[in-house]
């Protein structure tokens, strides 16, 4: 064939205008009427085969007329390039989809399903399913928002702010399976509560068709958005990812509030970090850690800033202590990395803060933009250099 050997479309289904008594869905099984079609025999035999005068019964109107609509019906719905959806009961009256159907997400526009398996029963869209993989990535075409509550839904919510995730890990997740970012960026927006998010998230990696632009995941209002964790990390940003974390109060009963690792470049400005069991920010492995505007601190940890193997944890801007006699092993620590300052000021109750000022460590370099000034950090105890740490 050719593309010349296109024929006409139907823009409306045949007898798209027609009521009952002339028209009647035409339905699986023989309606028990004699004459009447089904889909199972068609037009039965032998009364639709045997003249009237012989005892027959002549094929009805209504029955063509209803026949060819549903025909029509999924002709135009083709030809249209309209998309198809999961169907349960469709799908057990096949005996499931056949390999390599392509069905249409009802969560989320623009992705299509491919089967994997001839007789496939499941529903793509259902958690941690194997049966069904994306057969397209959704491109983005401008930058986008996506919405995370604790209200919200991992199962049945897409993102939106209508019907958001209820873990910023699930949309983590989401992003990295399904979307080609396409040079523009995406925002992450928790949602005001009163309750504490209580899940810690994982990005790992650069998402496909990230450019320069950091994921950014910050909160609707940073006075009503606190995430409260008892794990390794709040967040962990990993393998090379690029995100920017901002306006949220994080705590951490058993670990670390920011954590960057292996290649990766993290961000953050807005922060209100709580008591945290180790590091309010920790980067290694030849990370960086960049302070961007004023961060609050309310809460006591192992350090404040600790940056090990070749990393960069810079600090700018002001931190203010709204807490009195905030507690720290040290402020910052160093070993074999480099933490410096920009700009900073501390205010608040900085000048109760406890604890050792700064531990700089196997050829590390702290350089506080202060002249080498040995009490420019907060804390009561001096601070110590060793196996070739330098204080500048």
């Amino acid at each position: 064939m050719k593309d010349i050997d296109l024929p006409p479309r139907f823009n409306i289904p045949f007898a798209s205008a027609q009521v009952a008594p002339f028209i009647r869905d035409v339905p699986d099984a023989p309606p028990g009427t004699p004459g009447a079609a089904s889909l199972q025999l068609g037009f039965p035999g032998p009364d639709c085969f045997t003249p009237p005068t012989a005892g027959g019964t002549p094929p009805f109107g209504q029955d063509f007329n209803g026949l060819l609509k549903k025909v029509t019906q999924w002709t135009r719905w083709q030809a249209a390039g309209a998309p198809t959806f999961y169907d349960a009961g469709f799908s057990t009256a096949i005996g499931g989809y056949p390999k390599s159907a392509l069905l249409a997400s009802t969560s989320i526009d623009g992705l299509v399903w491919r089967s994997l398996s001839d007789d496939n029963v499941v529903d793509p869209e259902t958690a941690g399913q194997t049966a069904w993989v994306p057969f397209s990535r959704v491109l983005l075409t401008a930058n986008a928002t996506f919405y995370v509550s604790i209200t919200g839904n991992d199962t049945t919510g897409n993102g939106s702010i209508g019907a958001p995730f209820r873990t910023m890990q699930k949309l983590i997740n989401v992003l990295a399976r399904f979307y080609d970012w396409g040079g523009f960026g995406v925002t992450a927006i928790r949602q005001d509560s009163v309750t504490a998010y209580t899940d810690s998230t994982v990005i790992s990696g650069k998402f496909v068709g990230q450019s320069g632009s950091p994921l950014i995941i910050t909160a609707s209002s940073s006075a009503n958005v606190s995430v409260s964790v008892n794990t390794s990390e709040v967040y962990k940003v990993d393998s090379g990812a690029f995100v920017n974390i901002t306006n949220q109060k994080i705590s951490n009963s058993g670990g670390n509030g920011l954590y960057a690792t292996r290649g990766s470049t993290m961000t953050h400005s807005g922060m209100d970090f709580g008591t945290c069991a180790q590091a309010h920010i920790l980067v290694d492995r030849i990370s960086q850690a960049l302070q961007l505007g004023g961060n609050n601190v309310s809460g006591g940890a192992s350090s404040h800033a600790a940056a090990n193997s070749n990393s960069l944890c810079e600090l700018s801007g002001a931190i203010n202590f709204s807490t009195i006699g905030t507690a720290f092993s040290s402020f910052v620590t160093g070993s074999t990395a480099n933490i410096q300052t920009t700009g900073v000021s501390f205010t608040g109750n900085s000048g109760s803060v406890t604890g050792l000022k700064f531990v700089i460590d196997a050829n590390g370099i702290i350089n506080s933009g202060s002249s080498g000034n040995l009490n420019f950090f907060p804390g009561n105890l001096a601070g110590t250099q060793n196996n070739g740490g330098r204080y500048l």
